[in-house]
């Protein structure tokens, strides 16, 4: 990944879009299509939808974090946390020319975790 987050730079600064940057070029280097980038509804946003390889539409969550970050990175999809993105994810459908009733949908979690100036990345 090309990303580079500078050491002692505060997370706050840009970190966000920094880390959709990486999430997003990592999911284009393995074959994914970017359909839609902070997709926004009343139900909340969606930072990726994608297509894969085999034309699955992809929701994809993206979680920064930095070093410190006691929490392990899957407790934050929650069942509360996927009803909300199943709401997400039918309000595109409803909306959107991306999607026909014979698609395949997913979806993914990927948690960048930064300790500066390196990056790790988990696809869930």
């Amino acid at each position: 990944m090309d990303t580079v987050i500078e050491k002692g730079a505060k997370l706050e600064e840009g970190f966000g879009e920094k880390v959709q940057q990486a999430a997003v070029r990592y999911l284009q280097a393995r074959g994914y299509e970017i359909v839609a980038r902070n997709w926004w509804s009343k139900m909340g946003v969606v930072p990726v939808i994608a297509r894969d390889s085999d034309g699955t539409l992809v929701f994809v969550d993206i979680i920064g974090r930095g070093a410190d970050d006691p929490n392990p990175p899957d407790e934050d999809n929650s069942a509360c946390n996927r009803n909300a993105w199943e709401r997400k994810a039918i309000a595109y459908m409803l909306e959107s020319d991306e999607w026909n009733d014979q698609d395949a949908v997913r979806f993914d979690v990927i948690v960048i975790t930064v300790c500066a100036p390196h990056l790790s990345l988990i696809h869930i």
